[in-house]
């Protein structure tokens, strides 16, 4: 790579779906060969001593590269990286949250550097979470029952998240995923995630039956037990359900293609009175259509 003079970069900023967060693609040309491992290493030493810095790059999956969204209310910045080897280039990738890292989270940085802290030390910084103060009831008198969704993407802090949940005081409900995981167990029992990409572009998994099962066993089994596991040793009262019990959720097939397109219709009323009953329900998104075929 070209340290000396002035390097030849070409920068150029992604639009994404989100309101918050920053995603970086940069285009910098080599001075002479190297391959991946050459890049490997130069990034580790980099920032080896770096404890927000993360090098994300992985081989398949749903995100093989940095993505803003998974990093939403943490002070990590992701890196990544592609070699193309024919024009001699290598494509940058960086994400972070600009409301965090970008801001908040680097005051505390400096704050810490500058009164002698370590630079993680997260004293006080808090990742963002609903304002309970206002507004707490239905404007028909009912009672507000908080749903929050926690994400299943690889990188997610999950035991930071539940570590805050005995500090809300009010009924919720928990949504979670499982994706990473999906993704992971899907290849060591042989049956890897496919994808489609529909007219419109929109990316969904592929659900057969052997899909399908593999999906309960980690959704349904695996993490949502141990969420509420974790819950239960926190001192929280957690119930465990996926979103096929009660029809808690049904979803919309596309008829062209065999792909679930959307949580049509949730019917909270099968668990809002435990809620409000000083339990927490703990639901996985597995949901079913009017057929044999679900999400």
């Amino acid at each position: 790579m070209s340290f000396h003079g002035e390097p030849r970069v070409a920068f150029s900023a992604t639009s994404i779906e989100a309101v918050r967060g920053i995603l970086s693609t940069s285009h910098v040309f080599l001075n002479k060969p190297v391959d991946e491992r050459d890049l490997w290493r130069v990034y580790r030493k980099a920032y080896a001593g770096e404890p927000f810095m993360r090098i994300v790059k992985e081989s398949s999956g749903v995100y093989r590269y940095p993505e803003p969204k998974i990093l939403s209310g943490t002070n990590y910045c992701d890196v990544g990286f592609e070699l193309d080897e024919r024009s001699g280039r290598v494509v940058v990738l960086a994400a972070l949250d600009n409301l965090m890292k970008g801001a908040a989270g680097q005051a505390v940085q400096s704050f810490n550097i500058r009164f002698g802290f370590t630079r993680d030390n997260r004293a006080g910084v808090r990742g963002p979470a609903p304002d309970l103060k206002h507004r707490d009831t239905h404007p028909t008198g009912a009672k507000r029952v908080l749903v929050i969704k926690i994400g299943g993407s690889k990188g997610v802090d999950m035991d930071r998240f539940l570590a805050d949940v005995p500090n809300v005081h009010e009924p919720m409900v928990l949504v979670h995923g499982a994706n990473a995981e999906l993704n992971q167990v899907s290849e060591q029992l042989g049956h890897p995630a496919r994808m489609v990409t529909s007219s419109t572009g929109q990316v969904s998994r592929y659900t057969d039956r052997r899909t399908m099962e593999i999906f309960m066993m980690v959704y349904c089994g695996k993490v949502n037990k141990t969420i509420v596991e974790r819950l239960q040793g926190l001192g929280v009262n957690a119930v465990g359900l996926s979103a096929l019990d009660g029809k808690i959720a049904r979803g919309r097939r596309k008829q062209r293609i065999r792909v679930i397109e959307e949580e049509s219709r949730a019917c909270w009323r099968a668990i809002t009175p435990a809620a409000s009953r000083r339990l927490t329900p703990t639901c996985c998104t597995s949901c079913s259509t009017r057929d044999t075929y679900r999400c």
